[in-house]
């Protein structure tokens, strides 16, 4: 039988059953390295591919490490922190032994996985919605100037095609707006000013049917009371209904 196992970030093998258990023997191969053959779902660490095989057992412990006093490493996953003997190490990144299921099964599917990312909180995404709407007000009264409908800018243009042609540029402008530069760019000018992006929810970049239909849905987080954008305060992840609606989020960049 073949082996391979993960040697600083590297992949090495394949190796036969005699050699691997002189690697293992030789402490080359340690209870946490990850290994792998064809009976094997997965990357695994050795002390779960083989936990009663005599090379796992002559494998010397290391010397226990007072917990208090251990450095602290970030799974590349998850975002939280871990002491080390809760952590394992691949390709260059660090994951915890929560995220490795998930982390394992992207790697066979081929998917890179993700890396660690912060969402943009309720506060931040807050401001962002006044820069564009400082934005958007301006254009606003610039068209109502130009049509004579100053006085209407927020939706009271009165009756006439002035007016009509007025409001109707307005609205052309705030779907324009919104799905023209967060489907290019995956942000309006408020969230670039703050560094914020809209992503899909494996990191990708977000269609303009999406951005087109997270317009619509802001008008029902906002017309419900503002609770929509409240919402954000209380996720995980920082959505809003809007996002929850067209599957995004807002992370920080």
């Amino acid at each position: 039988m073949n082996w391979y196992y993960v040697q600083d970030s590297d992949r090495v093998g394949p190796v036969d059953d005699g050699e691997f258990e002189r690697l293992a023997a030789a402490g080359r191969i340690q209870p946490e390295t990850l290994v792998w053959n064809e009976t094997l779902p997965g990357w695994t660490p050795l002390r779960d591919a083989r936990p009663g095989a005599a090379a796992a057992a002559s494998i010397p412990s290391p010397a226990p490490i007072d917990p208090a006093s251990a450095p602290r490493s970030t799974c590349s996953q998850c975002g939280q922190s871990f002491s080390p003997d809760q952590l394992m190490h691949f390709e260059g990144r660090t994951i915890c032994f929560n995220c490795k299921p998930l982390f394992v099964a992207r790697m066979k599917e081929g998917i890179a996985p993700a890396m660690a990312v912060t969402y943009g909180g309720f506060w931040i995404r807050f401001l962002a919605v006044l820069i564009d709407g400082a934005i958007a007000f301006t254009v606003g009264m610039l068209i109502g100037l130009v049509f004579g409908t100053a006085r209407a800018v927020g939706g009271r243009a009165p009756f006439t095609a002035s007016g009509c042609i007025s409001s109707f540029l307005q609205l052309l402008y705030g779907v324009g707006y919104e799905t023209l530069l967060v489907g290019a760019y995956g942000a309006t000018l408020g969230k670039m000013a703050l560094r914020l992006k809209v992503v899909t929810p494996d990191g990708g970049r977000v269609s303009y049917m999406t951005a087109l239909g997270r317009y619509f849905a802001k008008i029902l987080s906002a017309i419900i009371l503002l609770i929509g954008y409240i919402m954000a305060a209380f996720d995980e992840e920082k959505r809003a209904l809007h996002d929850r609606i067209c599957n995004t989020r807002v992370i920080r960049t």
